[in-house]
């Protein structure tokens, strides 16, 4: 490729990836249930010592719980901000720039630099992935450890040292942590040694090892948990799958509209069979950059993408419970190389360039959409807050109530406690309501509204 055509590409999909992921950031980041619950994590090791051994819930209050090390990772951030959860802001913009650098340098490496730059343009336009990438959670890793295991794969395969075989495994098992459904990865990660050690006769087996106890070691906060609550979240855990709620009949199919949810930018489709021709599709994508890659790493990193690909729909066929949509962004990469690989083998890769350009009109409503503000987010529920403080410095005689939409009530506590607005508890005592809808007479902060009785004005 030419070098200015080069570089003019890396600077427009650079530009198309910071202006979707960036403009207009500090209004679309939420605060529900999950981001208060981090920040009173954080809050807590900050202000008393006590780092837990435990993290967020795996789906709701049935679920298990994961490891702790997402809420370690945010803590720096609360730091910066003395507690404000605009540490969660700060928090997404450094994690974007890094998916973005360990894009283009890692997939260059392991493939060459018009892969890594196409499928840094197919992330940039696709909305889905645009809107988890924003939102300040656990699963926001998985496909930025994919990409990683990728290249600690490429390493061993290429070097074999056991440094890089024990950060594989630690890597591993920190992601699994940050969510489970990096439980495809893994199987990624295993086939791949697999594949790798079948060939070598299983000569490395003391590396294996030490992979798997770098693997395990990841584990011993809920391990060390599970000791001081008599095995409470290995409970939880074994429930989860194999409880008595799990006995009652299921749609075995039920995961493939939440599937279609998260590829339709990709197919600009909702039907079920227009998922399952690019589910087919892939499949013989998949299959054809295995016959003709020629480099021992591609090939098993293909060949493991294969099973990759033919398991996980019998994983959710199995588990016959609607999963949400994240729990499928371990597809999206593979997904993505498998489309631009093809082409690339076919001798046609300007193609995927053409088809990414296509997308990104057939999506741009969407995109635009979504960098507008969210009226229930971090920034609203905080200038609504801290305008209620400035109002009642100072006072301590009321109460505060939250009179919002089912679901968008979280936030509201964590900043009350931030800003020290002091409750009385006493029912007798004047009582602020934070609503929305705003009401005649309410302040207005966007769509949140602040009824101040007559007593505090």
């Amino acid at each position: 490729m030419d070098k200015k055509i080069t570089i003019f590409l890396l600077f427009v999909v650079v530009g198309i990836f910071l202006f979707f992921h960036f403009y207009n950031i500090d209004k679309r980041i939420g605060f529900g249930w999950d981001q208060e619950s981090y920040s009173y994590q954080v809050a807590n090791i900050i202000k008393n010592h006590k780092l837990t051994l435990i993290g967020p819930r795996s789906a709701d209050i049935k679920g298990f719980f994961l490891g702790p090390y997402f809420i370690y990772l945010l803590i720096p951030f609360y730091l910066l901000t003395h507690l404000h959860p605009f540490a969660l802001t700060i928090f997404v913009v450094v994690y974007n720039l890094l998916f973005l650098l360990a894009s283009l340098i890692l997939l260059t490496k392991i493939f060459d630099f018009y892969t890594a730059i196409l499928f840094l343009l197919f992330w940039s336009i696709n909305p889905q992935l645009v809107s988890y990438d924003i939102v300040p959670w656990n699963p926001i890793f998985i496909a930025l450890g994919f990409i990683i295991c990728w290249y600690l794969l490429k390493k061993i395969l290429k070097n074999n040292k056991i440094k890089d075989w024990a950060l594989l495994g630690l890597l591993s098992g920190i992601m699994i942590n940050f969510h489970f459904s990096f439980i495809f990865v893994l199987v990624f990660n295993g086939t791949f040694i697999l594949i790798m050690e079948t060939k070598n006769k299983f000569k490395d087996w003391k590396k294996i090892i030490t992979a798997l106890a770098t693997f395990g070691l990841t584990f011993l906060p809920l391990v060390l948990f599970d000791l001081r609550h008599d095995f409470l979240n290995a409970k939880l855990f074994i429930d989860f799958f194999f409880g008595a709620h799990n006995q009652v009949a299921h749609d075995i199919y039920t995961w493939m509209p939440v599937f279609n949810n998260m590829i339709k930018p990709v197919i600009v489709l909702s039907e079920n069979s227009a998922t399952i021709t690019l589910y087919l599709l892939i499949l013989v994508m998949i299959a054809y950059s295995i016959i003709k890659k020629k480099d021992s790493y591609q090939k098993t990193f293909f060949y493991s993408a294969l099973v990759t690909w033919l398991i996980f729909p019998v994983f959710f066929t199995i588990y016959s419970k609607r999963p949400s949509e994240y729990y499928f962004l371990f597809a999206m990469p593979l997904i993505y190389l498998s489309i631009i690989c093809f082409f690339s083998d076919i001798k046609l890769k300007y193609l995927s360039l053409f088809l990414a350009f296509l997308l990104l009109i057939l999506n741009f409503g969407e995109l635009k959409s979504i960098t507008g503000s969210y009226p229930f987010g971090l920034y609203y529920k905080d200038a609504a807050v801290k305008r209620l403080a400035t109002i009642v410095k100072n006072k301590t005689k009321l109460n505060v109530t939250i009179k919002v939409p089912l679901g968008e009530n979280n936030g509201y506590n964590y900043l009350i406690e931030y800003y020290r607005i002091k409750q009385s508890g006493n029912f007798n005592d004047p009582l602020i309501e934070i609503m929305v809808p705003p009401q005649p007479g309410n302040i207005k902060i966007g769509t949140i509204g602040l009824k101040i009785p007559k007593e505090l004005k």
